[in-house]
């Protein structure tokens, strides 16, 4: 075999090899999703529409497949979404508008879904938008967990399987999200599982993230008001009577120190919502009392005498000046309380 034909064996194989790179490259280079909110107020400052755009970019490269689908629960978890009241639902991408034909699936007990299933395959960044009315009406089914878009003492606040409309897929994406507040009373602020304002999740995960995420905008309390991208950060919704200030950072110490004991570098966001005791994916948030103050017990059954348990003390919520909503954001630990090592001096500090 001459030097040339080898040479050009050669070549022929690096140039193989760059293009198969190449479209590694592409391939693992994930789609985005970003939901942008948009709360709209009376003149009287009660936030009474939610004006949502979503976002959907297909990865570099990523052919077009079938017609999208999107979806949103009618009820979920004794909870009706805004499935069947949001308004001027519309799709649009490179190419124009996409037809969106809507079916809903059989009532069932544990769940079920509208779907909307555009007309062709889309081009380019898909843009759904739609409005969605927001209330403080009692929930029409009976009891059920603080789930709902709901608008109380000046400010909204939601879990996002109960008003958004997402992408059917399994595909991992960026995911962000984004607020205007602009046509709220002056002072408002605005924030999600995700963080403040603007926020972007650190690693690509599924739409049913969002699902998952919660939402809170309009006259709301923080703490702390400039947190760290990565660290605790905390909202609530109303007047409690009781210090919602002194309750979210004996929290925030809470938080570190569990972030400390299972050594969470990432410190993944989420939320608790105490006044229904939720835990969504990647949660963190003390028991349901809201209190500022804690014991600390050595349990019977646990063999290890440096292990406690961090128990808040029980106090009634109560309202004032509207129903109290809170939202903690932190790491997911999905049980509380938990037992963990030199917990005494972690509730002298709180």
């Amino acid at each position: 075999m001459t030097s040339k034909l080898l040479r050009a064996i050669s070549m022929a194989g690096a140039a193989w090899f760059f293009a198969a790179t190449a479209g590694m490259a592409l391939a693992s280079t994930p789609g985005s999703l970003s939901v942008k909110l948009t709360p709209t107020a009376t003149p009287g400052g009660v936030i009474d529409t939610l004006g949502v755009e979503i976002t959907l970019t297909p990865a570099p490269g990523e052919p077009a497949s079938a017609p999208p689908e999107f979806k949103i629960p009618l009820v979920y978890a004794n909870v009706l979404t805004a499935g069947k009241t949001l308004t001027g639902l519309q799709a649009r991408d490179e190419q124009g508008e996409l037809k969106l034909s809507v079916r809903d699936d059989a009532p069932d007990p544990r769940g079920f879904y509208r779907h909307w299933v555009a007309n062709r395959p889309s081009t380019g960044p898909l843009i759904l938008r739609y409005r969605v009315p927001i209330s403080n009406a009692l929930a029409p089914l009976g009891t059920a967990p603080p789930l709902e878009l709901r608008n109380d003492a000046k400010a909204l606040s939601g879990m996002g399987i109960s008003f958004l409309v997402l992408p059917v897929t399994e595909r991992k994406m960026k995911l962000a999200v984004d607020w205007d507040v602009s046509a709220l009373p002056p002072g408002a602020a605005a924030l999600s599982s995700f963080g403040a304002n603007h926020a972007v999740l650190a690693d690509p995960d599924t739409p049913e993230r969002l699902q998952q995420t919660y939402f809170m905008a309009g006259d709301i309390g923080r703490y702390p008001l400039a947190p760290h991208p990565h660290g605790f950060i905390s909202a609530w919704q109303g007047r409690p009577n009781f210090d919602a200030l002194a309750l979210m950072q004996w929290s925030e110490k809470l938080y570190y120190g569990f972030s400390h004991f299972f050594k969470d570098k990432q410190r993944a966001r989420g939320v608790t919502h105490p006044a229904g005791g939720n835990g969504p994916t990647k949660s963190f948030g003390p028991p349901d009392s809201p209190t500022a103050t804690a014991r600390c017990h050595r349990p019977r059954s646990t063999p290890s005498q440096k292990a406690w348990l961090c128990v808040p003390e029980a106090q009634s919520a109560g309202r004032r000046d509207g129903a109290w909503r809170g939202t903690i954001l932190g790491t997911n630990r999905e049980i509380m309380p938990k037992i963990i090592p030199k917990c005494p001096r972690l509730c002298e500090q709180g």
